[in-house]
């Protein structure tokens, strides 16, 4: 519940709400749209090569020492950057917010989720992930203290926030259970749960894969393209869809006002919590990797919609279509990596996964950001990503799981 409430204020004022401040910092400077989304292309490059650290030192120090310093540090970063007067200023004490942001989440506590449940694995992500999705709680609050507050005084709220609710819930995280002398699902262990590689010595518990031999499997690499492949999508979504409904110039846009249009995002982190639950849930009884694919063409089909907006009645099926896919492609997406590579050096390989990850999450933002300049819409980058969401799908049949290791557990490949 720890990790859920860190995930709950961190993806609220870092990931979904800091759309809501790219109007604000256009009026105060008159930068570009794709001189603000260069920011969030330089966060997904940080982000990359720090995760595959983040993982390492949750593996080796635990997750508690972690959230502390990511905590602090994402903390004074929002402080830092409510200081910006010229955009390079902007650019870098951004970067000091996402390193905080990247050492408290998501590497740390799917680490961590993952050390202390196995058979209950895909429900235990649900819950977390859920908290995640509650975020979009935060932006209508983002959005409304942004129309009565200066820009810069919301980014002071946000620290201080930060440090108050962030460290004492740091406090509370532990690393592996068999280290307080408990087991995984708080039962006693049950060797047939997690064998990876090889088959388990009677009376031995495999760990998993180590980093070498994750990273010599075809199944990592296919695995971690698929999952770029699907975050970018989010990405665009997360930091666009309040200036694509707000905008007054773009034809295909709604206009709505800034707090009507951070509602919907609320509404869109909302509909996600049913994926969220129901596909984590359904992780522990059916192949994880079906489940994702099935999602990647429900993702697809929202964002069809989403570019093609003429109503705002047409938001709600962006939302039934959207929300619980990208809601279950999240709650799930932990479980195949713990399912197919064991918890051994389960965050430096999440690490490494989210490294490439961030590919698409460095390219995403600036692409959208020059596109917008460059036909004054959002259509045509909402609809490129809906078919790069299709091409992860036989990448995802193609990944299949290491040695003998079950695809989830039904153990049918």
């Amino acid at each position: 519940m720890a990790n859920a409430a860190i995930a709950f204020y961190q993806t609220g004022v870092y990931f979904y709400s800091f759309g809501a401040f790219i109007n604000p910092l256009r009026e105060s400077f008159g930068w570009s749209y794709a001189q603000i989304s260069l920011a969030f292309s330089l966060r997904s490059a940080e982000t990359g090569p720090l995760a595959p650290l983040a993982g390492y030192l949750v593996d080796r120090l635990g997750p508690r020492v972690v959230a502390l310093i990511g905590i602090s540090v994402m903390g004074l970063g929002f402080f830092l950057l409510s200081q910006t007067n010229s955009l390079a200023v902007f650019y870098i004490m951004y970067l000091v917010v996402a390193l905080g942001a990247s050492l408290c989440a998501p590497i740390m506590p799917m680490t961590n989720i993952a050390n202390w449940f196995i058979r209950k694995r895909g429900r235990a992500f649900g819950l977390y992930t859920a908290g995640a999705g509650l975020s979009g709680l935060l932006v209508p609050v983002i959005t409304w203290l942004l129309g009565v507050h200066d820009w810069r005084t919301v980014l002071i709220m946000m620290g201080a926030g930060t440090w108050l609710l962030g460290l004492p819930l740091a406090l509370v995280l532990r690393h592996r259970p068999e280290k307080y002398g408990l087991h995984p699902d708080g039962e006693e262990p049950r060797f047939e749960t997690e064998t990876v590689g090889s088959a388990p010595a009677q009376g031995q518990e495999v760990e998993g894969l180590s980093v070498r031999q994750a990273l010599k499997d075809r199944s990592f690499w296919l695995l971690t393209v698929a999952f770029m492949l699907s975050f970018a999508p989010l990405s665009a979504v997360s930091i666009f869809l309040i200036p694509y409904l707000s905008d007054p110039v773009d034809q295909h846009g709604l206009a709505l006002a800034g707090a009507m249009a951070g509602g919907a995002v609320t509404i869109m982190t909302l509909t996600s919590l049913g994926g969220r639950f129901a596909f984590g849930w359904l992780a522990d009884f059916r192949q994880p990797r079906r489940i994702i694919m099935a999602l990647l063409v429900v993702q697809a089909a929202g964002l069809v919609v989403l570019a093609n907006l003429r109503s705002v009645w047409h938001l709600i099926p962006f939302f039934v279509l959207f929300a619980p896919a990208y809601g279950g492609i999240i709650a799930v997406r932990p479980v195949i990596l713990a399912h197919y590579f064991g918890r051994h050096a389960l965050g430096t390989i999440q690490g490494l996964t989210m490294t490439t990850m961030t590919v698409g999450g460095v390219m995403t933002p600036l692409v959208v950001g020059i596109l917008r300049d460059a036909t004054g819409g959002y259509q045509w980058p909402f609809f490129v990503f809906a078919m790069t969401t299709l091409v992860a799908i036989p990448l995802l049949w193609l990944a299949r799981p290491p040695a003998i290791q079950s695809d989830g557990p039904t153990g049918v490949n």
